[in-house]
């Protein structure tokens, strides 16, 4: 559009707007110009208004500049800087639009710094020596940090490895009857990987194995027995003596000192003689000696004379070889001095008052100094061995497990004994023995620390007579315990001609760690026909053992009390025959056939 034709078409709409506002004061005027006019007047008001800013703006710094802002220092001045606008105008556009430029007064911007420049600097001598040095320190850094990794992993202390087994825990031991064994059974022994025999001493020898033909013949049997690296252990009877013994005949005679090591009363008491019918009191010259054993009187293992006798022939055994020791009938070591009638036992149905099993005998079992006593002959027997042998007794402490621990419920000494273990397996007229376990070991955890304590599992095969042979053994092969029977009773070949037992060492060995360190946890079953108990020792996998001894075949629930995986089973007893459980499964649902035990392993969580 030509600016002519614009500047009529505003003339027609200027003159239109006055007609119709005649009745109105006029309130504006338009006066029409030409573009080069209209942008001369807007550049000259902006550049004018422009001018008046910049000179307010001016004088509004001016009048502060002579103020010292910065400091007492009269020579500090606040630097100006003045902004130039321009507005250029642009032939192109008919719309009046206007180009803004805004210069900063000529200073540069800051870019970088040129090619040149930096090979400048990259070649001066300082920078070179900084960044060789730099690089230096940085490797240097760096080594160090991994050579104190190094010394961190190498020089930091290790956490201490299991300690092995001792070979008295270790286990199996063998009871034998003869001190003449023929080559061929240590032989078998050996191969069977026994740890150790026990034999057990006549009565009426322990205080005369210091020498003579018994002397000789220990001797000779310690001597085969060591050359497959099989200890000997002997059972020994302390606390009796024979009438024709030294001892005996000197208190007979008046010594006191003799007279004092055995116990006597007054008066005859309504003591019977153990597991007999007779009384347990014979008279000598006015004065009641106890013979608890048949002819054997009693002596007290607390009177020095005593001790000293004692010591000499566990010192004469260890000088030949003899590694340990047990004592028989320790549980009827007596050391009071005063005494009473026995009361009758309210229990003891269908016997008389000439019946040992009549009466209570608190005043005779599991004396009050039991444990001194033991404490007192274990420390020689460490002592003279060099911490390679060990003392214990042979009597069943289940129901006094109280007596024998400290207040850490670590037992006094090594290798108590719980019968119970086996006790439930012989008797037919327990009615639930799986409860009846359980029972008994929640007790015995109440006293004793059950991961810590190892025990003595003594049985023979008239232990297990109402319980199926392979199931039993499995049940004990991995608790906290080293096995005591004859060698014929500890060896378990079946129709499997052997592989049973050979799979059972196989397992043991391979899971040793598990075996000789692991916790011990136990368990009953939702409906308690079933028991079972856990090894689990962290870092490895744990070992689950189900014991079904009822006559049924079941299914064991151990979801309600047992936190561990899935379970795989590695053995099962005779009766699993050849339906052995090959896939894992929960433990809410274990199909046990009658008689049955069932080694499994889990992931414990």
């Amino acid at each position: 559009m030509s600016e002519e034709k614009l500047n009529s078409n505003k003339l027609d709409f200027e003159t239109k707007r006055q007609s119709l506002n005649n009745q109105e004061d006029n309130r504006e005027s338009y006066k029409p110009i030409s573009e080069d006019s209209a942008f001369e007047h807007v550049t000259g008001e902006t550049v004018k208004n422009s001018n008046m800013v910049r000179e307010k703006s001016n004088e509004h710094l001016q009048d502060g500049a002579d103020e010292k802002m910065l400091g007492s220092d009269d020579k500090e001045t606040l630097a100006l800087k003045s902004i130039e606008v321009k507005f250029i105008p642009s032939d192109q556009n008919q719309n009046g639009d206007a180009k803004i430029e805004i210069e900063n007064g000529g200073e540069k911007t800051f870019t970088g710094m040129t090619k040149e420049e930096l090979m400048k600097y990259a070649n001066d001598p300082f920078w070179i020596k900084l960044r060789w040095f730099l690089f230096v320190l940085f490797w240097l850094a760096w080594i160090g940090m991994l050579v104190g990794a190094i010394a961190i992993i190498v020089l930091a202390p290790k956490c201490a490895a299991p300690t092995p087994l001792v070979w008295y825990k270790k286990g199996p031991l063998a009871k034998i009857e003869s001190t003449n064994v023929d080559d061929s059974i240590i032989e078998k022994m050996k191969e069977f990987e026994i740890q150790g025999v026990i034999y057990e001493l006549p009565s009426d020898a322990t205080y005369k194995v210091e020498s003579g033909q018994m002397h000789d013949d220990i001797k000779e049997m310690v001597k085969k027995f060591k050359a497959k690296d099989i200890h000997v252990v002997i059972d020994l009877t302390p606390n009796v003596v024979t009438e024709d013994d030294q001892l005996f005949k000197d208190a007979l005679k008046g010594s006191r000192e003799s007279f004092d090591a055995f116990v006597t009363n007054d008066k005859q008491l309504n003591w019977i003689q153990v597991d007999g019918t007779k009384s347990a009191w014979k008279k000598f010259n006015n004065t009641y000696f106890l013979n608890q054993f048949g002819d054997y009187y009693d002596i007290r293992l607390n009177k020095p004379i005593v001790q000293n006798r004692l010591t000499n022939v566990i010192k004469k055994l260890t000088e030949i070889g003899v590694k340990g020791f047990r004592f028989v009938n320790a549980k009827y070591i007596v050391t009071e001095s005063e005494f009473i009638d026995e009361i009758p036992n309210s229990k003891a149905h269908g016997l008389n008052k000439e019946d040992f099993g009549f009466y209570m005998h608190s005043q005779r079992e599991f004396s009050q100094e039991l444990k001194d006593i033991i404490l007192y002959y274990n420390s020689f027997v460490l002592n003279v061995t060099n911490d390679e042998g060990f003392l214990a007794i042979r009597d069943d402490i289940s129901n006094h497990i109280e007596s024998f621990v400290d207040n850490k419920r670590i037992n006094a000494f090594e290798l108590p004994r719980f019968g119970f273990i086996t006790k439930f397996f012989h008797d037919a007229k327990t009615k639930n023995v799986a409860k009846s376990l359980f029972d008994v070991f929640e007790n015995l955890s109440g006293n004793v620390d059950l991961s810590l304590v190892w025990t003595q599992i003594q049985y023979t095969k008239n232990t297990y007579n109402n319980f199926e042979e392979s199931a039993y053994k499995l049940f004990i092969s991995f608790l906290r315990g080293v096995q005591i029977a004859p060698f014929d009773d500890l060896v378990y070949i079946d129709d499997d001609n052997g592989e049973t037992y050979n799979k059972l060492k196989t397992e043991r060995a391979s899971r040793a760690t598990v075996f000789e360190h692991g916790n011990f946890n136990f368990y009953l079953s939702n409906n308690t026909d079933a028991f079972a108990y856990s090894r689990v020792k962290p870092g490895n996998p744990g070992i689950f053992v189900v014991v079904n001894p009822t006559n049924e075949k079941i299914r064991a629930n151990f979801s309600s009390n047992f936190g561990g995986s899935d379970l795989s089973m590695l053995i099962g007893s005779k009766n699993f025959g050849n339906n052995l459980i090959k896939s894992k499964i929960n433990p809410d649902n274990i199909e046990l056939p009658q008689q049955s035990t069932a080694i499994f392993t889990f992931v414990p969580e």
